[in-house]
């Protein structure tokens, strides 16, 4: 694709975007997602539970209440399994 170019897909299509493997160079992507409000959770878990709670829990709940990466590419932070520096994660989500 051309620089600048956009590319629109339904979520139904099979995709993979893969790293940004370039050095100096910044690939934005802005993702437009919809979920039916009955489809949503109602309580925000990552917001509900102290910061200071979740990092003294155990990796199972912690897994549990999602701070870990699943097994498709969503639920990463900075390209890495959340679980690997909750605590880092914590920081700058926070500072």
């Amino acid at each position: 694709m051309d620089p600048g170019s956009a590319l629109i897909f339904l979520a139904s299509c099979y995709h993979g975007g893969g790293d940004n493997s370039t050095r100096d160079e910044v690939r934005r992507v802005h993702g437009l997602f919809f979920a039916r409000g009955n489809l949503s959770t109602e309580e925000n878990q990552f917001l509900a539970v102290p910061r200071s709670v979740a990092l003294g829990m155990s990796e199972k709940m912690l897994s549990l209440l999602g701070y870990k990466k699943p097994t498709s590419v969503l639920g990463v932070v900075d390209n890495d399994d959340p679980a690997v520096d909750l605590r880092g994660v914590l920081d700058r989500a926070n500072a």
